[in-house]
């Protein structure tokens, strides 16, 4: 199962007010798309959301959701996951909507840990303007890390490293104090760590159960403490409104000393004088404000256009079968190239006003026609917006259910890998599933923002 990264978190809570406080005011998280008197939407990176918390009679795990790269992917999971005899329910048009994702499917593991797996989560590319100017590391990691509590270590950790697809990569004893609830008690019990990518963990097995009220144990983000967030989490004494981001143990510029079971009552201090903290204002006062001066433009686009534009490139065709009409769908690109032998990847450049992309991601799958010099009319006609592109573009269904262009020097097929954003684009990888090429010719190429034909 090809499980990528832990996407998004959703929890209940009787607390609602004091998470929006510790979220919003001590973690420097955005409120979301969705946030009401009742949910509270929160943004960490250019996703729709990452964390979503409900306001509720009991403080729980709704869900941990697991994302996967397209809808063949998706389809693929749930298979494995039936023919494993585990219960799967496909999400209603409702939920998709409200999770902002094309496609998910709800799942249970051995410790009864509410899990969706999804694909094809909305983005929302406006400034984060954190309050403090921090930044989440997420991106192809994910979320970060959950800790989930698992009766049977032994079955829930099959079902995650044989099934769900996830490696091992750490594990940690407990003395029996720390498990109270443990199924058999031992002279010690492990606590798992395991991943889908290659953030050390995305997922923590707690080996034992633990109260309704806990059935989260722990989160990645920046997370409240165990007993949830209190009211003003690290406030200062006599200062109510400067609040400290951290606790005085993990700060870089404290250490706080712990002789044994007993907190030592005191801190000593490396590095730095004592110096008066200044007072920024209360908290919540430059909530959603960009911070430092505006970064002017250094390199017009005029000039940026000209000089690499003396690069000479060739020119494809991406495209494949809509997945909603089957329809052709597709686009001329230039921004593409070879990636990896091993697995074999290539990658590609799309501009993120196209139209025809999202359709195409959406499918999953494509194939790069790479152009002869005698195909202008079909780069002209590709290049194009607007409906009715393949009107006179001869073409055909590969086995795979792409588009291939009729005499195309080559044709590679691919299923999507990932997108990363990429300034003004969204920079594609994916991984060539079959290629073949075509009849000899020459290329047809681009240079200088015109047609070229180069000598072979």
């Amino acid at each position: 199962m090809d499980i990528r990264a832990l996407g998004y978190l959703r929890l209940e809570t009787t607390t609602l007010d004091e998470w929006r406080r510790y979220a919003l005011d001590v973690l420097g998280m955005v409120e979301a798309t969705g946030t009401t008197e009742d949910t509270l939407c929160l943004r960490l990176d250019d996703r729709a959301h990452r964390l979503v918390i409900q306001a509720g009679e009991s403080d729980r795990l709704l869900a941990a959701g697991w994302e996967v790269a397209n809808a063949a992917a998706l389809a693929r999971a749930a298979e494995e996951l039936e023919e494993a005899g585990v219960a799967v329910k496909t999400a209603d048009p409702a939920e998709l909507a409200e999770r902002r994702v094309q496609g998910l499917i709800h799942v249970t593991d051995p410790g009864g840990n509410p899990l969706e797996i999804y694909w094809g989560q909305a983005q929302d590319h406006t400034a984060l303007g954190t309050p403090y100017g921090n930044r989440f590391v997420t991106g192809d990691l994910g979320l970060g890390h959950v800790v989930l509590p698992v009766p049977d270590i032994e079955a829930a950790l099959d079902f995650y490293e044989n099934l769900l697809g996830f490696q091992l990569r750490d594990s940690m004893k407990l003395p029996p104090q720390a498990v109270p609830t443990a199924t058999e008690q031992r002279d010690f019990h492990w606590m798992h760590f395991l991943s889908p990518n290659r953030r050390h963990h995305s997922l923590g097995l707690y080996p034992g159960a633990l109260p309704p009220r806990h059935r989260a144990l722990h989160g990645g983000a920046g997370d409240p403490r165990r007993r949830g967030p209190g009211p003003r989490p690290h406030a200062r004494r006599g200062h109510p409104h400067r609040v400290q981001p951290r606790p005085p143990h993990q700060r870089p510029h404290g250490v706080l000393l712990r002789p044994g079971p007993r907190r030592f009552p005191g801190r000593v201090r490396l590095g730095r004088p004592r110096r008066r903290p200044r007072h920024l204002g209360r908290e919540g006062d430059h909530r959603r404000q960009l911070l430092g001066p505006p970064v002017e433009r250094l390199i017009p686009p005029s000039e940026f256009r000209d000089v690499l534009g003396r690069f000479a490139s060739g020119i494809t065709v991406v495209a494949t079968l809509d997945a909603d009409s089957a329809e052709p769908v597709g686009f001329a690109c230039q921004s593409f190239a070879s990636l990896s032998l091993d697995p074999p990847l290539v990658m590609l450049a799309v501009g993120k006003n196209s139209t025809s992309w999202p359709r195409i991601e959406r499918s999953g799958r494509f194939c790069v026609n790479i152009l002869a010099e005698d195909q202008r009319a079909t780069c002209a006609a590709l290049g194009r917006s607007g409906p009715d592109k393949f009107a006179g573009v001869p073409w055909s269904v590969g086995e795979r259910g792409t588009v291939r262009v009729d005499g195309a020097l080559a044709h590679v097929e691919c299923e999507l890998d990932a997108v990363y954003e990429a300034g003004d684009h969204h920079l594609v990888t994916a991984q060539v599933v079959a290629l073949d090429a075509g009849e000899d010719g020459r290329p047809l190429l681009f240079f200088r923002s015109r047609y070229a034909v180069g000598a072979f």
